[in-house]
């Protein structure tokens, strides 16, 4: 019975054991940054209390040093009908005993709350994000001397009115410091929203020392400057690669990606919102304008990056189809954003994050099944894509209020963009190491030394018609009967032996400083910057091809021969050919008397024969003598040839030393007629070196004109 009466009196007196109070932990407040006001809070629906009607009922109380939790339940009662509501919130989640939202989106309220133990003589800091969309927040103290004081909001954003005349929206992260002066409080809220999808106490009021709330302000601020700083400078970057080969769009979407997440974190972390600081609906609507444009640009430019990095050349997953509808989406809402007011637009969220989240699985899709086929560098793009979408994930979670933490989109961009960067250090290393095998690969086509002549660094510097004058020895080398070998062997069995000994031969020129210009069938033209190390290679070749011969004897395999024609002289290094197909060649008398000679080394049976012109210009000594005087095909000039023979044994070169003097008296006496006397110094040089042709050359020579010796005899060797 004592109880029933009990709860009665209690009943009538209004008050209740469940209040709108907040314990402030004084222990915790020297260990955390700051602590959120939040659990239950007394909302008065589409009532707007002012604070002037806190203090009213304030001047009620006898004894502020006894203030009781029945003193602030009479207060709430005294200023109208409430309900307790957790905060933060939205109004539409707050329900009836029905279980019915009692609260629209559209609409306005104020929100009590009786705090205690908050610590006397602090320098401390209240500091709140917007709330949706205005609000006004009194910290209103419990004494006698509060009561004397003009009460202003101690924080706000806009201006709270009842209608959307009276309202005037704004969103700004506001902050004030004080100096705490009593224990206990009463916060006052006022919240009006007619101008966005959600209305409501969205973010906690929140209360922390001073030094500690401005240092962490300040770091979040620094950080959102520097994830700025990156996607300018990264989207800038893109923008360069992209003007450097417009043919890589990558560089180009991820260049505008970064731009637009630019503007998406400049505009939800009020980066340039302190600049707007008197309240403007044109203003709250275009930042908001530019926070929606920039998120429902993103995801398509996202997904073109992806398509365009990994699947270029590939329609494997209709790639075209799923752009097409991809920018439809985001067209769509985005002239939605720019027709319609902000109340309206924002509505509409909702369907573009259930289709982010379908196109984050085909994001996926894309990136596993590169990962599947070991693309290089996609394990960065698959964790730095992973991270992303989650940080995306957790950010529309936050825009819908499942969850209240901060938005960290940013920061997995963050991350994703040095994913990029390692990807794009990984084409690059891969397009350098092409490049160089490519270049290697070309070098074996077009010589770097070739280049050079011509004054070149590179070639996609050459051009059709690029030709330079330069003195150089020629060197031509002919494999002897490979034409009639190639008729006894296969296809493969032909390239397979030429190969064979080109890879023999082609170190010894260019050991010895040589460049290839070209491969004519079973020939070699090489051209060297000096006598010296044409001659040097000549004698390297017939060397290693002599060792060659050694291994195919032991294979039952017939020997081969080369012959070697050597000239100095002025040639034109250039390119001929067209637009749509050139090549590289050199031209000149020199070369082609190099080719003469070479031809003749058959007639002398020897294997390297040098012009006087190559053996005159010799700076260091070789073993050569003098075979004979020639004018070869299509010139009148003369020309003294000399066999070299370094390469033969020590022997036989010996023995061709000892008969230098009578092989200059007999190609003397040759020369003049006096066939009896050269006769004889060729018969005693062949009786020495029996292997020698030379003098068979002759002594052939001479027994086929002794009856038919023109009277113009020169003894020269006419090849025309």
């Amino acid at each position: 019975m004592l109880r029933l009466i009990l709860f009665f009196i209690l009943t009538l007196t209004g008050y209740t054991e469940e209040l709108p109070i907040f314990q402030f932990p004084v222990e915790v407040i020297s260990k955390v940054t700051k602590i959120p006001i939040e659990g239950k809070w007394a909302f008065y629906h589409r009532i707007l209390i002012e604070p002037e009607s806190v203090k009213k009922e304030l001047k009620k109380i006898d004894d502020f040093k006894n203030f009781s939790e029945k003193d602030f339940s009479s207060i709430l009662n005294n200023l109208g009908k409430y309900r307790l509501e957790n905060v933060p919130s939205e109004w539409t989640d707050y329900k009836n005993e029905n279980g019915q939202s009692y609260a629209e989106k559209l609409d306005h309220g104020s929100f009590l709350i009786y705090i205690k133990n908050l610590p006397k003589g602090q320098d401390l800091s209240f500091y709140s994000l917007e709330q949706g969309t205005a609000f006004e927040f009194y910290d209103i103290p419990i004494s006698k001397k509060s009561l004397d004081e003009n009460l202003k909001p101690v924080l706000y954003n806009g201006k709270v009115g009842d209608s959307i005349k009276e309202s005037i929206p704004q969103i700004y992260p506001t902050i004030n410091n004080f100096v705490n002066e009593e224990n206990e409080h009463i916060f006052l809220v006022r919240i009006s929203n007619f101008h966005h999808r959600q209305g409501g106490f969205w973010n906690s009021i929140n209360i922390g020392e001073t030094t500690k709330v401005i240092r962490q302000e300040e770091s979040k601020k620094a950080l959102s400057y520097f994830s700025v700083g990156v996607l300018f400078i990264m989207g800038l970057y893109h923008f360069f690669l992209f003007f450097q080969r417009k043919e890589d769009k990558s560089s180009m979407f991820f260049g505008f990606f970064c731009l637009v997440i630019l503007i998406r974190i400049i505009t939800i972390d009020r980066l340039v919102h302190y600049l707007f600081r008197i309240p403007s609906e044109d203003q709250f609507e275009a930042l908001y304008r530019l926070e929606y444009i920039s998120f429902y640009l993103g995801t398509p430019l996202f997904l073109q990056f992806i398509i365009s990095i990994f699947y270029s050349n590939s329609n494997k997953f209709k790639n075209k189809y799923m752009n097409f509808l991809s920018w439809t989406f985001s067209v769509t809402f985005c002239i939605s954003v720019i027709l319609l007011p902000t109340r309206i637009f924002s509505q509409y969220i909702i369907y573009y994050h259930i289709y982010t989240l379908f196109l984050v699985s085909y994001f996926l899709i894309l990136i596993t099944y590169k990962l599947i086929e070991k693309v290089p560098g996609i394990i960065y793009s698959f964790t730095g894509c992973l991270v992303l979408v989650t940080f995306m994930i957790h950010d529309q979670l936050h825009a819908n209020n499942v969850i209240q933490t901060p938005y960290i989109f940013q920061y997995g961009l963050i991350i994703f963009i040095f994913a990029q960067s390692m990807i794009l250090s990984t084409k690059f290393a891969l397009a350098f190491r092409e490049s160089e095998q490519l270049n290697s690969s070309m070098s074996r086509f077009v010589p770097s030394a070739f280049l050079g002549f011509l004054k070149k660094n590179s070639l996609l510097d050459v051009n059709l018609g690029n030709a330079i004058k330069k003195e150089l020895t020629i060197l031509f080398l002919d494999i002897r009967g490979f034409t009639t070998l190639s008729e006894k062997l296969s296809t493969d069995d032909t390239f397979k032996l030429l190969n064979e000994v080109f890879e023999k031969l082609n170190p010894c020129i260019f050991k010895n400083k040589g460049v290839i210009d070209k491969f004519i069938g079973d020939a070699i033209l090489a051209l060297f910057e000096t006598p010296e190390e044409a001659i040097g290679a000549a004698i390297e070749m017939q060397l290693e091809l002599s060792n060659y011969n050694f291994q195919r004897r032991k294979e039952n395999l017939s020997e081969l021969k080369v012959g070697i024609g050597i000239n100095t002289g002025m040639v034109t290094l250039g390119t001929v050919g067209s637009k749509d197909r050139m090549n590289t060649t050199v031209i000149g008398d020199a070369v082609n008397l190099a080719a003469r000679l070479e031809s003749i080394t058959k007639e002398f049976k020897v294997e390297i024969l040098a012009s006087d012109k190559t053996v005159s210009k010799l700076k260091k000594e070789f073993q050569t003598r003098k075979v004979a005087t020639v004018k070869v095909k299509g010139k009148i000039e003369e020309n003294d040839i000399y066999e070299i023979f370094d390469f033969q044994s020590p022997e036989f070169i010996s023995l061709k030393n000892k008969q230098k003097e009578n092989l200059e008296l007999a190609l003397n006496c040759f020369k003049i007629g006096e066939f009896e006397k050269s006769k004889n110094y060729f018969e005693e040089i062949k009786k020495e070196i029996s292997t020698d042709f030379i003098p068979d050359y002759y002594l052939t020579k001479m027994e086929s004109v002794k009856y038919l010796k023109p009277n113009n005899w020169t003894g020269i060797q006419d090849y025309n």
